[in-house]
């Protein structure tokens, strides 16, 4: 009988091990009616809950999910491939996608509600055009490839999406971002036969060259406020970086190839960049792509096609296999960085000396929690410039620590301040490269 006791237990405590070691849990899957393999997902996420999710149009497979991922409708679709998604702000119910229906020829089109309900519509004047991507951001955007007399960026000149002017028509556009108010736009410059990154500080009034790649820009996003990541090639794909303001650098080379022009790339509120790729599933980089991880461990297929990260800092992968097509989410929040290193409750706060110090690059900081509160660790330079947010989430009662890599940065004093509700303090280190 102890024996007999001693195996389950071992294979429970087994089992939880092997469960807690995955990062993934399945939350869809869904028919892929069309077979084709390599169509590209959309996703967009508006608040808590709102995921849209898009494939391969000629089989009706547009869903949506209010609750997470828990439950979906079917939207039906446009006819074709929708190449990218995006949920109107003001009016969450409605959608604007990209579509591709054969070659280089596709269309805009809107879901919307009419007296008898919600339906798919094209926006007449892009009919047969090769619409690549979308943004809805305060603004309404979309970017073009193919005709000249339409390549660039169109901008809707009202909330609805029915009227539109072109803004910059220079370029072919093959993705958009904006974070804290500045816009971006990647694509292709067909006169000196390079790839192109484009900035807009007014709203997407204006744009200007930002620099020059090698071949199309095919993703972009940016960590933190000043680190940007862009993703360019044809057949295969390369990562640059801008860390701080410094030229763009290689910091990853992907030697397989991409689906639909587009590579997903997104980031969290901790400054962690990921991205995902077909066959290779998803990579993470903590600091700002000195290094890349795998983050594979329980994913249903490894042919990513799209990631999401959602307002609670949830990272949701898509993937497409043959006959299937599935949606994962991360079983923890992307911000969760920290080792609970004892569950025993402490008597009350206290924030540790980091160790090493001084240190290169990275260095270990301890604190204890008494109770179940929000907590931040946030990490200063010497003139008082928030640099780096190591910790922002809500932590049970128990002993802590986190590392902080400091790669990217110079040689110097640095402070670390832990908070939460009833609780502040501050401490220095020394970084010697």
């Amino acid at each position: 009988m102890k024996i007999i006791l001693f195996v389950l237990v071992s294979f429970i405590l087994a089992v939880s091990m092997t469960n807690a070691q995955n990062y993934w849990q399945a939350t869809a899957s869904f028919p892929n009616f069309s077979g084709i393999y390599g169509n590209s997902f959309a996703t967009d996420y508006i608040s808590t809950g709102r995921i849209v999710i898009g494939g391969h149009g000629n089989c009706g497979c547009i869903f949506r999910s209010l609750d997470g991922g828990n439950s979906w409708e079917n939207l039906n679709s446009p006819p074709g491939t929708v190449l990218n998604m995006s949920i109107y702000p003001w009016t969450p119910n409605w959608l604007l996608a990209a579509v591709n229906t054969s070659g280089s020829s596709g269309g805009l089109y809107r879901y919307y509600n009419t007296p008898s309900g919600f339906v798919w519509g094209s926006v007449s004047m892009f009919d047969g055009k090769d619409v690549r991507t979308v943004l809805a951001k305060n603004y309404l955007f979309a970017g073009l490839a193919g005709d000249p007399t339409y390549r660039g960026i169109w901008k809707s000149l009202n909330d609805e999406g029915t009227s539109w002017t072109r803004v910059e028509s220079g370029y072919e556009i093959y993705c958009m971002f904006t974070k804290n108010g500045k816009y971006y736009a990647g694509g292709y410059n067909p006169n000196l036969s390079n790839g192109i990154l484009l900035k807009s500080d007014d709203l997407g009034v204006s744009w200007i060259p930002v620099a020059d790649f090698t071949n199309r820009v095919i993703g972009i996003t940016v960590a933190d406020s000043n680190n940007i990541f862009v993703a360019w090639g044809t057949s295969t794909a390369k990562i640059s970086a801008s860390i701080n303001g410094a030229p763009f650098s290689v910091v990853y080379n992907l030697e397989i190839p991409f689906v639909n022009y587009k590579l997903p790339m997104v980031t969290n509120s901790l400054g962690h960049v990921f991205f995902g790729a077909r066959l290779q599933g998803v990579y993470r980089t903590t600091n700002y792509g000195l290094n890349w991880v795998q983050i594979n461990s329980g994913l249903s297929h490894n042919c990513t096609t799209d990631l999401l990260m959602s307002s609670d800092q949830f990272l949701y992968a898509s993937h497409e296999c043959g006959l299937m097509e599935y949606v994962d989410k991360s079983i923890q929040s992307t911000l969760t960085n920290v080792n609970l290193e004892s569950q025993i409750i402490p008597e009350s706060y206290s924030l540790k000396q980091n160790f090493p110090n001084p240190f290169n690059p990275s260095t270990n900081i301890k604190f204890d929690v008494p109770k179940s509160v929000d907590v931040r660790i946030i990490i200063y330079d010497i003139l008082g410039k928030e640099i780096a947010t190591l910790v922002n989430e809500k932590l049970d009662a128990g002993y802590y620590s986190v590392d902080w890599n400091a790669a990217s940065f110079p040689s110097g004093m640095y402070f670390y301040r832990f908070e939460s509700r009833d609780f502040k303090e501050t401490k220095r280190m020394i970084l010697i490269k």
